[in-house]
């Protein structure tokens, strides 16, 4: 039986690793691995139609005859590594498993998963595939070891069964291995998350593509764009603390200039030990301090 492994969580994630263990332990099993060079989740469906180029690493893991990692999407990996194996190597796949996915896919997450599109994309090259998920974001080795036997019973017992149009999607709830019942085939249901949107000023939305055009170089030197600085006073000082949630960055040192672009002056956050570029103009004798 030749396998197909693959996932979104990135090619040296625990899951896919502890996939690859538990397959070897199938006998006859030849196993191949086509996965993204780094974290895909929640990267659906999608696949690299840009035109640029996807770029393939060989990788070193023990105990398969080939694994080879992808710049593109989870899909792009499936699709990429039944059509390389069949049309280069004479290789065909009989099945697919992706995963094993750091955290549960179940009711509407399909839609979202890469990890459930990677098996999907199986389907649509005419082999069969299995997905397989743990429901927790921080699974342990021993969690991630306790799907082995399993995923080696449906591997010997059950995927010799499936229509080359069948995808199974597995999900192992986050309990010890005695709690464990069996497995129910289920239907898949709404699945409902606590969202929230920060809503930001119009004024802030009109300016944020000359913003962002302006400030990023001094991002990729340290610097984040936290609010702007205008007659807002106190609520653009609130608005600055808010952006500061949601960009994930930490009041470093505070600096003014005024963007030519907009005619208007805003707060940057710069790290000490990167300055602004010179090229990148900035009001030096205007440079103060402040506190948000």
């Amino acid at each position: 039986m030749n396998i197909l492994v693959s996932n979104d969580d990135g090619i040296n994630a625990s899951g896919i690793r502890h996939l690859i263990e538990a397959l070897r332990g199938v006998e006859g099993a030849k196993i191949y691995v086509c996965a993204p060079d780094g974290q895909r989740s929640a990267s659906g469906h999608s696949i690299s139609t840009t035109g640029g180029p996807i770029f393939v690493k060989d990788v070193e893991i023990p105990g398969v005859e080939q694994a080879i990692a992808l710049s593109g999407t989870p899909a792009d990996c499936v699709k990429s590594g039944i059509k390389m194996l069949r049309n280069h190597q004479n290789i065909q796949i009989d099945v697919v498993f992706s995963g094993i996915n750091h955290g549960s896919n179940i009711g509407t997450d399909i839609y979202y998963s890469g990890t459930v599109s990677a098996a999907i994309e199986g389907i649509f090259n005419g082999v069969p595939a299995v997905a397989v998920s743990v429901g927790t974001h921080h699974p342990t080795e021993e969690q991630l070891a306790n799907c082995t036997t399993i995923i080696q019973d449906l591997c010997t017992r059950i995927v010799p069964t499936l229509a080359k149009d069948t995808v199974l999607n597995v999900n192992f709830p986050d309990v010890p291995p005695s709690e464990l019942k069996g497995l129910k085939v289920c239907r898949l249901g709404p699945r409902e998350y606590r969202e929230q949107f920060d809503v930001v000023t119009s004024r802030a939305v009109a300016l944020l593509p000359a913003l962002l055009e302006y400030t990023l170089p001094l991002v990729k030197v340290g610097g984040k764009l936290i609010a702007m600085k205008g007659a807002g006073g106190k609520e653009e000082v609130e608005l600055a603390r808010n952006a500061l949630k949601i960009l994930g960055g930490k009041v470093i040192g505070v600096h003014e200039l005024t963007l030519p672009t907009a005619g208007e002056r805003v707060i940057l956050e710069i790290q000490k030990e990167k300055p602004c570029p010179p090229k990148y103009p900035r009001q030096s004798k205007n440079i103060r301090k402040a506190s948000l």
